[in-house]
C-alpha cells in the first residue's frame, strides 16, 4: 500500500471531491501543530518542577506553573476535539459531494453480471468515509511531528536523541513488515466478505421461493462456507498484524522505561538535570506514539485505502464524453449489425441483428427459449451495453444520447414487471418530482392509455396504494398492467414490451392490444416480444430469432406462407417455429 501511494492517478470526479475536502484537512493539520506543541506541557512542567520548585522551594512558582499546565491541557483537549470534528466534517463533505456519483454509478453500471463487483460500492464508500475520521487518520496527522520530539530529545542529550531515533527506525521496520504480512489477507478477506454479502442479499430478496423449493438448508450451508472462507482470511490478517502491534507496544514501553535508566545515569554523571530524566521518558513516548497508533490502526487504514481505490476505479468508468441535447425523436429505431458476446462463455448471444421500425409500425419478435429476445430488448432500451453494431434513435446512435433523456422517449416493460417500494402513482410516474398537479394528470393519462385506470381505483387506496418491493400487494397481472402504464408515461414515441401478456387474462390482453394500437395510431412505434397469436397476429411485421440470429423478418402473412412451405417439404422446423395460441416459455 505504501509504495502504491506514490503512483496514484485519481480520476477527475474523485480528485474534485478530495479538493473540496482539502480545507478541512489543512485546518486539521494546523490544529495538529498546536496540539503537538501543547502536548509538550507535561514535559515542560516536569522540568520546571525539578529545576525551579524543588531546588528553590517556591510554592508560588508551583501554583503558577500548575495553572499553566491545567490551561494547556484544557486547550489541548479542546483542540483535539475540534480536530476530530474537522475530520468528521470532511467525511460529511465527501458524502455530500460524492455519494450522488456513487449511486449514479450503481444504477448505471449494475447489470451484465457486474452485480458482485458493484453492489457493495456504497458500503465501500462508507468505509472510506469512516477511515477519514478514524484514529488512523489522526495518527497520520501526528506522524510528521515525530521530528520535533526527536529534536527535543537531542537537545536534552544526544544519547537520548539517538535512542529515540533507533526506536523510530525499529517501529518503521515493524510497520513495513506489518504491511507485507497483512495487506494480501486484509484485501482478500474484504473481497470474499463482499461477495458473501452480495449473494446473501440477493438470496434473501427471494426467500419465499427458497422456502417453497426446499433450498433453505442448501443455501444456508453455501453461505456459511463463503463466510467461513472470508473469516479465515480475516483471522490470518488479524494474527499477522496482531504480532506486530504487540511488538510495537512492547518496544515503546521498553524504550520509555530504559530511557529512565539512561536518564538517571546521565543525571548521576551530571550531564542532565534530575527533571530531564522524566522529561526524556515523556518525550520519547510522545515521539513513538503516532507510529504505534498507525500500526494499531493498520487494518482500518488498509480497508480505507482499498475502499478509496475501489471507488476511484468505479467512478473512472463513468468518465463519458459530453452529449448534445437532442430534440424529441420521431418513432424511428434502427438496428445495424448488432452483436452481443457473452464475456465468460466467449459465445454470441446476438449476432448481426439488423432491422428498422418506424412511425405507426408494430414489430413482433418471437423465438424459442434462449434465442436472445429479452437480451435484444434490454440492449435496445439501454439496460445493457453493446460494442458491435449500432442502435439509432431518429438517426442518432444510442450512445450519443443522454441515457436519462432517451429513457423518457423509449417506454419499456420488462419481462418481470419490477415495481419498486412506493405508491402506485410513484411507480407509474417513475418517482418523478416536480409540479404535483401536472404529474397527477400525466399519471392518470398513462393509466387510461394502459387501460388500468378503473383497476387502480378499485385498490384499497387508489393511486396512493403502497406497494412493497417487486409490486408485492398486487397480483402478477395487476403489477404487469401498472408497469405497462409506467412504460406509457409521458406517451413515449417508441415502446418496447417484453412478454407483456405473460400474466394477463383475456381482459388484460385486450387492454394491452388497445394500448399498442393506440401508440401506433398516435404515430409511435411498438416492439413487442410475445408467443401468443392474439398479440402477434396484430403486428405489422414479424421477426423470428433462432440461436441469436434473425431467422425470419417479414409480415405475418409471409411467415404463414413460409411455414406452409416448410410443412409441405416435411422439413424439421429448426429455424421457424409455429406461433401458438397459448403462452410458450421464453
Amino acid at each position: 500500500m505504501i509504495s502504491s501511494l506514490f503512483r496514484i492517478k485519481i480520476n477527475p470526479v474523485m480528485a474534485d471531491a478530495i479538493k473540496q475536502c482539502r480545507p478541512h484537512f489543512i485546518n486539521a493539520a494546523v490544529f495538529s501543530f498546536f496540539i503537538n506543541m501543547l502536548s509538550l506541557a507535561p514535559t515542560l512542567y516536569m522540568l520546571q518542577v525539578y529545576g525551579r520548585v524543588v531546588s528553590t522551594g517556591s510554592m508560588t512558582t508551583l501554583i503558577y506553573i500548575t495553572l499553566m499546565l491545567i490551561v494547556s491541557l484544557i486547550a489541548l483537549s479542546f483542540l483535539d476535539s475540534v480536530r476530530s470534528r474537522l475530520l468528521m466534517r470532511s467525511g460529511m463533505r465527501l458524502d455530500k459531494v460524492l455519494v450522488g456519483n456513487v449511486l449514479n454509478h450503481l444504477y448505471a453500471r449494475i447489470g451484465n453480471g457486474r452485480q458482485a463487483t458493484n453492489a457493495g460500492l456504497l458500503r465501500e464508500f462508507d468505509t472510506f468515509k469512516q477511515t477519514l475520521s478514524g484514529q488512523g487518520m489522526v495518527a497520520l496527522f501526528d506522524l510528521p511531528w515525530i521530528f520535533l520530539f526527536v529534536g527535543l530529545c537531542f537537545i536534552l542529550h544526544p544519547v537520548l536523541g539517538w535512542m529515540t531515533v533507533g526506536g523510530g527506525v525499529a517501529l518503521g521496520i515493524i510497520t513495513w513488515l506489518s504491511e507485507r504480512a497483512s495487506y494480501r489477507y486484509i484485501t482478500q478477506a474484504a473481497e470474499n466478505m463482499q461477495k458473501a454479502y452480495t449473494r446473501q442479499e440477493a438470496t434473501t430478496q427471494r426467500a419465499d421461493v427458497v422456502r417453497a423449493l426446499g433450498m433453505r438448508r442448501a443455501l444456508v450451508n453455501q453461505q456459511l462456507e463463503e463466510r467461513h472462507s472470508a473469516l479465515d482470511d480475516q483471522v490470518k490478517a488479524n494474527l499477522s498484524v496482531g504480532g506486530y502491534t504487540t511488538s510495537s507496544k512492547f518496544l515503546r514501553q521498553l524504550l520509555q522505561s530504559i530511557s529512565l535508566g539512561v536518564g538517571a545515569y546521565l543525571a548521576v554523571q551530571q550531564e542532565i538535570s534530575a527533571g530531564a530524566i522524566f522529561a526524556a521518558s515523556l518525550l520519547m513516548a510522545r515521539a513513538l506514539m503516532p507510529m504505534e497508533q498507525v500500526i494499531s490502526n493498520w487494518r482500518s487504514l488498509i480497508r480505507g485505502y482499498n475502499a478509496f481505490r475501489t471507488i476511484d476505479k468505479a467512478l473512472a468508468e463513468d468518465a463519458t464524453k459530453a452529449v448534445t441535447s437532442l430534440p424529441r425523436p420521431k418513432a424511428v429505431l434502427e438496428v445495424e449489425g448488432l452483436s452481443i458476446v457473452h464475456a465468460e462463455q466467449k459465445a454470441y448471444i446476438l449476432q448481426n441483428i439488423t432491422f428498422r421500425v418506424g412511425p405507426g409500425e408494430m414489430l413482433g419478435i418471437a423465438g424459442v427459449s434462449g434465442a436472445g429476445k429479452s437480451t435484444l430488448a434490454r440492449v435496445l432500451v439501454g439496460c445493457d451495453g453493446y460494442e458491435i453494431g449500432a442502435i439509432r434513435v431518429d438517426g442518432a446512435e444510442r450512445k450519443d444520447w443522454d441515457p436519462e433523456v432517451l429513457a423518457k422517449y423509449i417506454g419499456y416493460l420488462p419481462q418481470d414487471p419490477t415495481l419498486f417500494p412506493g405508491t402506485v402513482r410513484d411507480n407509474i410516474c417513475r418517482f418523478e418530482s416536480g409540479d404535483s398537479d401536472e404529474i397527477d394528470e400525466l399519471v392518470i393519462a398513462a393509466a387510461k392509455l394502459a387501460g388500468v385506470h378503473d383497476m387502480v381505483l378499485q385498490l384499497s387506496n387508489g393511486y396512493n396504494t403502497l406497494l412493497n418491493m417487486n409490486g408485492q400487494g398486487l397480483s402478477g397481472g395487476q403489477a404487469q398492467r401498472v408497469a405497462l402504464a409506467r412504460a406509457l408515461y409521458r406517451d413515449p414515441p417508441i415502446l418496447v414490451l417484453d412478454e407483456p401478456n405473460a400474466y394477463q387474462d383475456q381482459a388484460g390482453e385486450i387492454a394491452l392490444i388497445n394500448a399498442m394500437n393506440g401508440v401506433c395510431a398516435r404515430g409511435g412505434a411498438v416492439i413487442v416480444i410475445a408467443h401468443r397469436a392474439m398479440v402477434l397476429d396484430r403486428v405489422t411485421r414479424l421477426m423470428m430469432l433462432a440461436n441469436g440470429r434473425v431467422a425470419f423478418l417479414g409480415t405475418p402473412a409471409q411467415y404463414a406462407e413460409a411455414m406452409k412451405k416448410q410443412q409441405a417439404s416435411n422439413a424439421t422446423p429448426t429455424s421457424l417455429a409455429p406461433i401458438t395460441g397459448g403462452k410458450a416459455a421464453n
